[in-house]
Order: structure tokens, then C-alpha cells, then sequence
């Protein structure tokens, strides 16, 4: 019986290593928040399948219904949570497609830990993705180390926790790329056509990814040039008519109302432009750290703060190492990372999950920067893997244990959902309850009938001398609920430097509930960045 090529073996072995590293971490405390759901974007976007899923798809303002955010991954989403449904059915944990429906409205929370078991999953294929990328562009060794640096990095692995668009888009523009540097090692018209597909893909899941196509037109002049003409022109037009039929078909609002589309794809990009209260930064923020921290999943919210320092000085240099050398593999890569990264750079809301498709090209050029180093080492390629392994591990330890302890923290009871009992036990029934933006999620109860008005209290409109109308408000109000997320808008220095009458206003309104309020309860988080404070308020007037 011959013997297994043990040499041949190990890149197999380490590549499968990497990829149950990379799954274990998205997988650790997925389920955090249980009972509740308080990532915003989940919410929408599984409120959207669903809604999808109750009306067969037939339905536009179901497509509409949250104005023209891409709909592309919301329709993946709805055929999970079908196939969720159907397991469930055939299981017999759902008796019919009645109760299917009743645990929805009622129990929500699987159907989002299904959706985020899925992203989870294609956050897995991305860093399998990214390891065949990199070896067909550069060697087996170096796709391994990107493969490690992406599989273990915080960003990539907080946010393959998410049923949210990010991640799978990001794995739409790696396949794009993949395919693309197929093209240019083998001139094929599947090539062509996947490229293109994936392109559209990766455009309808995210609007902003319309730069994928700057590398793709960049590869057909270089193949344009080096090979017959007449063949390269019609393989271009048959890519170019697969990827613009494919892009109506994946975002079918444009089909469905084509004016009111552009003109909402046209709004978001100037309130893109003009950025939130209390988000934003300056040029290069998302590398000096300089903008909105981030608070929840979306702390932290910088290279620097998300990859560590180290990692982050090896990103600009092998981003350097790549310009100098400019080949046509490493300028492929960066056409896509400067014009998406200053885009983002543009607007003026900042969060690191907007250039997530650029993560893994960051992370590419620091693998592609090491294995170079290391390559220059005189000695044996076997003493060079041990050094390349052991300073692999030094690079992605910050991200693992800041994963760890990140989820750790987010799956507690945080203060919101112990609030939230308090509340439902101490607060009686038909109480007039005013609350900030991250409100305790309590919920109605029918059988007890125990209901509350809740009256909100939108302190980040992008408007000053609010604070008289919120005074009036909250006067008619039993309680006051307040979160230290929606307090941390005001906090942050830029806010103050860029809205300085808006801060003073609302501060007047803070300074009336602690004057004219009585607090009665305060709930108080393990991390004031992953969970807000719960302060709770009664009023005291005359008229208690």
C-alpha cells in the first residue's frame, strides 16, 4: 500500500485547520442575545423576508418596503428561512406551515439564528475563497497566511455573526475577483461569464460594490492587448450582457419602478454625503481612528482599533509593496481597494462594515508583504514556515481574543434585557413610558394585559432647539427611559466640534431629566462599548 506524500498533505491539512479555526469563531456565541434581536439591520432585513415569503414574492412594496435598499440578499435570506421552514415541517418541530407562521410573529429568534448560521457559513467560504484567489495569483504558502489572517480577523468574524448583507457580499466580490484572475491566466468564456455574475451579484447585494467592475474592464484591456482581438471583443459582450441580465434579475426593484429607484439611490448618496449626528470622521479616518467610535456591533470602528497595530503597519506596507512593484495581478487587486476605500472615505458616515469588501484584499497585501520577507531569510524553507507560522500567530492573536471576549460580552444578560423584566415586574400596567433610541425591548403581554405607550425621543435629528419640544413631552410622561448609546452621540468630540448648538441643546434637556426626574433604576453594563446603560426615571411633578 503506497504511503501518503506527507509534504504534499500538510498545505491540505493546515488549509482545513484554518478553515475549522475560522468556523468555530463565527459559530462561538452566535446565538447572543437570546430571546432578543437588537442588531438593527436584522431586524429589517429579516422583517423583509418574511414579508417576502408571506406574499410568494408577488408583492412590490414588499420590495419597497424599506425604500431601495438592495434586495438581492433579502430574497437569498427569504429562501433560507423557506428551507428553515420546510427542515422544521418535515422534523415535525412545526406542525404545519400555520404554526411556522405563528412562531414567527410570536418567536422570532430562530429564524434569525438561522440567517446568521448561514452568513456564518459563507464568512467560512470567503476564507476558502480567498486561500484559491491568492494561489492562483500568487503561491500556496501565501494564500495560506491570508487565508489565517482573514479567517482570524475581528471584523470579518463579528460580522459573519449577522444576518446581514455584509459578509455575503463581500464573498460575492472575492468570487468575482477569482474569476477574473482566471481570466488572466487562461482567456476562458466561463471565465468571462462567472466574473460577470458574480459582479452583478455582488452589485445587487450592495450598491456601493459597483466599483468590482474597474478590475474586470482593467483585465479585458490587458488580455485585449496580448491575445486576438475579435476573440477578446466577443467574450467582453457576452460577459457584459450576462452580468447586466443578471443584475435586473437579482435587484428586480429596478424593473419594478426604475424612476423611484434612481431617485432613492440618489437621496441615499447625499445623506451618505452629509453622514448622521455623531458618526462620521476626516480624511483617512478610517486609518487614524479619528470618527465615530461605534457602539454595540458596531464597536470598535478602525483599521487600527479592529486589526491591531502591528497588523494594520504590515497592511500599508505590503499596500506600498504592491504599488511598487505594480504587477498586473497586484494592480488588479488595488483598483478595486482605492476606489471603493475613497468612496467610503467620501461620505460623510464612517463604519468599518461599509469596506468589508476591501478587508480581505488588506489583508492579501499583508500575507503577500510577510511571505516576501520571510522568502528573503537565507536559510531552509522548512526553518522559513516555522518562522512565517509562529509571526502568523503574533498577527491574528489580537483579533482571536478580542472575538472571544466580544461575544462573550454580548452573549450576558446585558442591561437592556434585565431591564426589560424589571420593567414588566415593577412598572405598572398602561404607564406612559418615554424612550432613547435602544429602549429596553419589552414586549406586550395579552394574557396578562399588560400593555405600555411608548413615546420616542429622537435625539439625533439632525436639528438644534429640540428641547423644549422634548420637555413638553416627556412632562406627560410616567417614565423616562434613557440608553448610554444614544447619550454617546453626544460624547464623541467631533459631534461637539461639528453641531455645537445641537450638543448644547440637547445637554439642556439631559440636565432637566436629572433635575426634574427621580432616578429608580440604574442597570449598568460589564462594557459600556457592547451594551448600553439602562437608566431609568420617574416623574415626580406634582401629579405623580
Amino acid at each position: 500500500m503506497k504511503k501518503p506524500d506527507l509534504k504534499r498533505l500538510q498545505p491540505r491539512i493546515i488549509l482545513i485547520a484554518i478553515l475549522l479555526v475560522s468556523a468555530a469563531l463565527r459559530l462561538y456565541n452566535i446565538d447572543f442575545g437570546k430571546p432578543h434581536t437588537f442588531h438593527p439591520d436584522e431586524m429589517k432585513l429579516i422583517a423583509q423576508a418574511g414579508h417576502l415569503l408571506d406574499t410568494f414574492f408577488v408583492d412590490k412594496d414588499a420590495y419597497f418596503v424599506f425604500g431601495v435598499y438592495p434586495v438581492f440578499f433579502t430574497i437569498i435570506l427569504a429562501f433560507v428561512l423557506a428551507f428553515y421552514i420546510l427542515l422544521a415541517v418535515v422534523s415535525g418541530r412545526f406542525e404545519s406551515l400555520h404554526y411556522a407562521q405563528i412562531a414567527y410573529e410570536n418567536n422570532p429568534f430562530t429564524f434569525f439564528l438561522a440567517g446568521r448560521l448561514f452568513v456564518a457559513f459563507l464568512g467560512v467560504l470567503s476564507v476558502y475563497i480567498l486561500y484559491k484567489l491568492c494561489k492562483q495569483s500568487y503561491n500556496r504558502r501565501m494564500a495560506l497566511v491570508a487565508a489565517a489572517f482573514l479567517g482570524m480577523n475581528f471584523i470579518h468574524v463579528r460580522n459573519s455573526h449577522f444576518a446581514t448583507v455584509d459578509v455575503p457580499a463581500t464573498l460575492f466580490a472575492l468570487l468575482a475577483l477569482y474569476f477574473m484572475i482566471r481570466i488572466y491566466n487562461r482567456d476562458e468564456l466561463k471565465d468571462y461569464l462567472l466574473a460577470a455574475l458574480f459582479m452583478a451579484f455582488a452589485v445587487a447585494a450592495k450598491f456601493s460594490l459597483l466599483f468590482i467592475a474597474l478590475p474586470f474592464f482593467y483585465i479585458c484591456v490587458v488580455q485585449f492587448a496580448k491575445s486576438k482581438k475579435s476573440v477578446v471583443v466577443k467574450k467582453i459582450t457576452a460577459a457584459i450582457v450576462t452580468g447586466v441580465i443578471f443584475f435586473f434579475i437579482a435587484s428586480p426593484i429596478f424593473l419594478l419602478d426604475f424612476h423611484e429607484t434612481m431617485g432613492g439611490i440618489a437621496g441615499t448618496t447625499e445623506f451618505e454625503k452629509v453622514g448622521k449626528i455623531g458618526s462620521g470622521g476626516g480624511f483617512l479616518s478610517y486609518w487614524t481612528g479619528k470618527q465615530a467610535p461605534g457602539f454595540g456591533m458596531f464597536y470598535p470602528n478602525s483599521i487600527p482599533d479592529t486589526f491591531g497595530i502591528p497588523l494594520t503597519l504590515l497592511v500599508v506596507a505590503g499596500l506600498a509593496y504592491q504599488i511598487h512593484r505594480h504587477r498586473h495581478r497586484d494592480l488588479l487587486f488595488l483598483l478595486f481597494v482605492f476606489s471603493t476605500y475613497f468612496m467610503f472615505d467620501h461620505f460623510a458616515y464612517k463604519a468599518m462594515r461599509h469596506i468589508l469588501p476591501i478587508i480581505p484584499l488588506l489583508l492579501l497585501s499583508a500575507a503577500l508583504t510577510l511571505d516576501s520577507i520571510v522568502d528573503m531569510l537565507r536559510i531552509k524553507r522548512f526553518y522559513q514556515n516555522i518562522i512565517l507560522s509562529i509571526l502568523v500567530v503574533v498577527f491574528v492573536f489580537p483579533g482571536v481574543s478580542y472575538s472571544l471576549y466580544y461575544f462573550s460580552v454580548l452573549n450576558e444578560k446585558g442591561p437592556r434585557s434585565r431591564a426589560a423584566e424589571w420593567i414588566e415586574h415593577n412598572i405598572p400596567a398602561g404607564s406612559r413610558l418615554a424612550v432613547e433610541s435602544f429602549a429596553p425591548p419589552v414586549k406586550p403581554d395579552s394574557s396578562t394585559g399588560r400593555f405600555y405607550e411608548f413615546v420616542s425621543i429622537r435625539l439625533t435629528q439632525r436639528q438644534g432647539g429640540l428641547a423644549p419640544v422634548f420637555i413638553d413631552t416627556v412632562e406627560t410622561c410616567d417614565y423616562y427611559i434613557s440608553d448610554g448609546f444614544s447619550r454617546s452621540f453626544f460624547n464623541w468630540e467631533e459631534t461637539s466640534e461639528r453641531y455645537p448648538e445641537i450638543v448644547k441643546d440637547r445637554r439642556r434637556f439631559f440636565d432637566y431629566i436629572e433635575n426634574e426626574f427621580r432616578l429608580i433604576k440604574h442597570f449598568k453594563a460589564t462594557d459600556e462599548h457592547l451594551q448600553p446603560e439602562i437608566a431609568i426615571y420617574k416623574n415626580v411633578d406634582e401629579n405623580p
